[in-house]
């Protein structure tokens, strides 16, 4: 329950509120939450015309099962003007592969499970509760302990564009 209020405080306060706050033309993720449940989420304290979503990441990975082909799930949650967050689920022992990102911020806070981050080509050890910050150009990669199913939300400030994700 900590982790679940941690995960949400940290997105509200830091990313998703003032991004979502200043969402440019298209449709918002909040309309397709509106769809789902019948109404549109529109906040009061945000001016008039701006909206936000709420989105419930263990329903996102219940219904979007891990690719056994890749052996790791990776799905955009939000999007906003100046932010965008990933979900990422990886499978006992599975990595997504070493890459960096050239015009993007990474804050990653690790929901469940134990991994091993490499990080430049160094090995740290990280676990539920842990929050990293990544910046633009460094290598990093996630592999998952061999007995433990691992799960980050993934914040990136700008929103990460489909380019910005490069392997090495």
């Amino acid at each position: 329950m900590k982790q679940n209020a941690l995960v949400l405080i940290l997105a509200l306060c830091f990313v998703i509120s003032p991004a979502l706050g200043q969402q440019e033309a298209g449709e918002p993720l909040a309309a397709s939450n509106a769809a789902a449940n019948g109404s549109e989420l529109v906040n009061s304290s945000i001016p008039s015309g701006e909206q936000f979503s709420i989105v419930n990441i263990f329903q996102v990975a219940e219904e979007n099962p891990i690719d056994p082909k890749l052996g790791y799930l990776r799905k955009e949650v939000l999007l906003g003007k100046n932010a965008s967050v990933n979900m990422t689920v990886y499978m006992p022992g599975i990595s997504s592969g070493a890459h960096y990102h050239s015009a993007t911020d990474e804050i990653d806070y690790v929901v469940m499970g134990q991994a091993n981050l490499t990080m430049n080509g160094e090995d740290y050890p990280v676990k539920a509760g842990d929050l990293i910050y990544i910046p633009p150009f460094n290598v990093h990669d996630y592999r998952a302990a061999e007995n433990d199913t691992f799960q980050i939300m993934v914040f990136f400030m700008p929103p990460l564009a489909g380019n910005d994700r490069v392997y090495v």
